[in-house]
């Protein structure tokens, strides 16, 4: 009986400890994009991440950006972190996003896009601020992370 307590209690441990890794490296490590919506309507949100040093995504990658749209509705916010696969890689990677008019038929007219390589410079998160008029791109001060966002100007 106390051999199975000593077992459960060290099972209890590892669960707890791999929890509070992976909110810490979801919420402290990981670089993160948040864009806000300050438009009167909802824009769709493209983003996907690649092998910067590809001309063209793999199969895999167009499918994960396809499948990674999101609808933000106006004055509200959605914020992402970039997949550990390309944060850990030694490879040169990129994070590509786009915004569009989520009504909008025509997808050719952007809002807004950018590309951003994920790098030891720049910085650990961007908040994009669409208004109707225009773009507010603030960086975080804190800048603790494992890589690092730089947004190609």
């Amino acid at each position: 009986m106390l051999k199975n307590m000593r077992i459960l209690k060290y099972s209890l441990l590892f669960i707890v400890l791999f929890i509070v890794l992976s909110i810490t490296y979801s919420y402290i490590l990981s670089p993160r994009i948040e864009v806000v919506n300050l438009k009167n309507y909802d824009l769709k949100l493209f983003r996907g991440e690649s092998n910067a040093n590809s001309i063209e995504p793999s199969l895999e990658e167009v499918d994960r950006m396809l499948n990674s749209t999101t609808t933000i509705r106006p004055q509200e916010s959605y914020s992402f972190s970039i997949r550990r696969e390309y944060v850990f890689s030694s490879e040169k990677n990129k994070v590509n996003m786009a915004l569009y008019d989520a009504d909008s038929i025509n997808t050719t007219s952007t809002e807004y896009s950018n590309e951003f390589f994920i790098s030891d410079s720049g910085f650990c998160k961007y908040t994009i601020e669409i208004y109707n008029d225009y773009i507010d791109v603030k960086t975080s001060s804190f800048n603790i992370c494992y890589k690092r966002l730089l947004m190609v100007e």
